[in-house]
């Protein structure tokens, strides 16, 4: 069958197909009268049809015999491949085997600059032992970039999470102080009312006493104690006289006191607003500072600092969140 397997089958009809092709082409009809040339036509149509029809039915067989050959071509191939395939594969693994021992032997080089850079995230790496400094030898350099950037993944939202700790606890003393001042002021106001109270008090008592006397003098009739009645107005206007100065001593020590206490609670108010500014302040600082340590932490400078990207992101409370991403690289293609 393989030597039957061959274009010359066809070559024969190649002769026949440019004879008929030269003898047929042009034949034309002249009209709807034009039997003999309509006869020509005709005939002509079907030689080259038959011609055509043989053509396709060679080429029918050969490609027949050519699908047959292909999967006995198909079926050796796999039934040789089978025989070495198993040995080649055998050899892959061991040579494998070795690669993989050289490019480890060969990556020792670099295990005292992966340790440091482990380390530098996060110092236990220091305490590794031989078993997970194998497992470190065995990463390729990509398994070993991806392996260092998860943890400083892991590091960078650890960070975080203290960041919003120490933010919160922040925030929680300066409400808690600013809960204390306004206690501390409803008690201020306390003791001014009551102080008051106790003026308007005393004032009354000093008014009613006025009242009493005068209707003490109203009551006597008698011309007769007239006189006696004179002497005790007199001696009562004595009196009346000193509890009036003993009044306005009293009235002036405690508007004294109301304008010391005044005073005093203006200069307080006066220090807390400049308590709670240099809180404020202070807290600020602070917030810069970590914000400051932290860039200093992962190496940021104003001279690389188109290699790194800070996202910042408001958090409830007030505070802000800050993720840092740095540019491992570039290529242009």
């Amino acid at each position: 069958m393989i030597d039957n397997l061959s274009l010359k089958i066809l070559e024969p009809r190649e002769a026949a197909c440019l004879d008929l092709a030269a003898k047929y082409k042009g034949l034309v009809i002249k009209g709807v009268d034009d039997e003999e040339g309509y006869d020509q036509v005709y005939r002509a149509k079907q030689i080259l049809k038959k011609e055509r029809t043989g053509i396709t039915n060679d080429g029918k067989s050969l490609r027949e015999m050519t699908n047959d050959f292909n999967k006995s071509v198909l079926k050796k191939e796999r039934e040789l491949i089978a025989i070495i395939e198993p040995i080649e594969k055998e050899l892959t693994e061991a040579l494998d085997v070795i690669d993989a021992e050289k490019a480890k032997i060969s990556r020792l080089e670099v295990l005292p600059l992966r340790m440091d850079k482990l380390i530098a995230i996060n110092p236990d790496f220091a305490k590794l032992g031989d078993k997970a400094k194998d497992n470190i030898l065995d990463m390729d350099g990509n398994q070993f970039q991806e392996f260092l950037n998860n943890l400083m993944h892991e590091k960078l939202a650890a960070k975080e999470t203290r960041l919003k700790a120490e933010n919160d606890r922040i925030e929680a003393e300066r409400a808690k102080l600013e809960q204390e001042k306004h206690d501390e002021e409803i008690r201020k106001q306390a003791r001014l009312l009551a102080e008051k109270e106790a003026f308007e008090e005393q004032a009354r008592l000093v008014a009613k006493a006025e009242k009493d006397k005068a209707d003490a003098i109203t009551a006597v009739k008698d011309k007769a104690d007239a006189d006696a009645l004179e002497a005790k107005r007199k001696s009562d206007q004595e009196k009346q006289d000193l509890i009036d100065a003993q009044v306005k001593v009293e009235t002036d020590r405690l508007k004294k006191i109301k304008d010391d206490k005044a005073k005093l609670e203006a200069d307080e108010l006066a220090k807390d607003k400049l308590e709670a500014e240099e809180l404020a302040k202070t807290i600020e600082a602070q917030k810069n500072k970590k914000y400051a340590d932290f860039l200093t932490e992962y190496g940021v400078t104003n001279d690389n600092a188109t290699d790194f990207y800070i996202k910042k992101i408001d958090v409830e409370g007030g505070g802000k969140q800050f993720i840092l991403y740095k540019k491992l690289g570039d290529i242009t293609i």
